[in-house]
């Protein structure tokens, strides 16, 4: 078991290091253009000075507070924005949320709403949520970690009920539908690919 915790907390250390490696490179480009007002519609999106994406003053989507703490923002090159928001009055309402910039709303990836993607036979939704959410630099693939209670049941050979799964990584690629990406089931019969 700790060697799964280990291996997750490795795998998500270098998917990091890979986001901010590509980030870093796409920045150096970025200062290397002569000309801030040369971008297409079809380029990379180029800030014109400070803009605010959400702040204090936004409605949480789906929620009944405003955002009150957010977690560091991932941007990818068209200016599409992720990050991990919460409020902190009244009902704990957090999530992972996603605004196409500057054009878009603010749209709920997974919050504290959503049903965890398959496996889930509990109809389990999603409690807490990793602070840096990581956003592919071309692409609208976002990938975060989810905590939730159980998942999945399922009976021992002795005949006992048990349930797993508390954490995993989970990802949309290029639409909002969720996907399991890797879930911390155990030895769940059926769902060894999810095992390290």
């Amino acid at each position: 078991m700790k060697l799964k915790n280990i291996l997750l907390g490795v795998f998500t250390i270098a998917l990091g290091c890979c986001v901010l490696h590509l980030a870093t490179t796409s920045s150096a480009q970025m200062r290397g253009r002569s000309s801030l007002a040369a971008a297409s519609s079809t380029g990379p999106f180029v800030a014109q000075g400070w803009t605010t994406v959400v702040n204090n003053n936004f409605l949480i989507p789906n929620g009944t507070r405003n955002f009150s703490s957010y977690g560091q923002p991932s941007v990818n090159k068209t200016g599409t924005v992720v990050f991990r928001a919460r409020s902190t009055m009244g009902t704990h309402e957090t999530g992972i949320y996603v605004r196409e910039f500057p054009k878009g709303d603010v749209r709920p990836l997974a919050d504290t709403f959503s049903f965890v993607p398959e496996p889930n036979n509990l109809n389990t939704k999603f409690r807490e949520f990793s602070s840096f959410p990581r956003m592919a630099i071309n692409a609208s693939h976002a990938v975060f970690r989810g905590q939730h209670s159980p998942v999945y049941t399922y009976m021992l050979p002795d005949g006992t009920e048990t349930r797993a799964g508390t954490t995993g990584l989970y990802a949309t690629l290029g639409n909002d539908l969720l996907r399991t990406g890797a879930a911390k089931l155990g030895a769940v019969p059926g769902f060894e690919f999810y095992s390290v």
